[in-house]
C-alpha cells in the first residue's frame, strides 16, 4: 500500500494511475478544502470513495469519462447506478470524487453535477 500523495505531484500521480496497486491512496481537495482520500481497488482504474450503509460508492475510469457508481457492499461487482462526468482530465476526476463523496444513496436520486445518467438508480430519494 502506497500513499501516492507523498511521492508525486497530483498530475503525475494521475498519469501513473495505470501502475497502481490495491490499497494505494490518492487525496483530492474537497469542496470545503478538506482532503478527500480515495483508495485503489482490485479492479483496474476503479477508486473506492466510501461506504454508505449497505452501499459502496466508487469512481471508475471509462473510455471517454469518469463514472460515479454505486453497488451493494455484499455484491460490489453488480452496479446499481452510474453517472458520467465527461472528460478524463485530473479536474474531471476531482469533480467526480467530490460528487461521489457527497452522494448519499439513501436520500438522493443521483450525485450532483453529473453529465449523463448511464445506469438509473431506482432507489434513493424522490425524483
Amino acid at each position: 500500500m502506497t500513499a501516492l500523495d507523498d511521492q508525486r505531484s497530483p498530475r503525475l500521480r494521475f498519469e501513473l494511475r495505470h501502475q497502481l496497486n490495491v490499497g494505494d491512496t490518492l487525496t483530492v481537495p474537497g469542496a470545503d478544502g478538506d482532503p478527500l482520500t480515495v483508495t485503489a481497488t482490485a479492479l483496474p482504474l476503479v477508486w473506492h470513495v466510501r461506504d454508505v450503509g449497505a452501499m459502496r460508492v466508487e469512481v471508475m475510469e471509462m473510455i471517454f469519462n469518469w463514472r460515479v457508481t454505486i453497488a451493494f457492499t455484499r455484491h460490489p461487482l453488480v452496479l446499481e447506478g452510474g453517472w458520467c462526468y465527461f472528460g478524463r482530465s485530473w479536474d474531471v476526476f476531482e469533480r467526480a470524487v467530490r460528487a461521489a463523496h457527497a452522494f448519499d444513496p439513501a436520500s438522493q436520486h443521483a450525485p450532483v453535477g453529473f453529465d449523463k445518467e448511464a445506469l438509473a438508480w431506482l432507489g434513493g430519494g424522490a425524483r
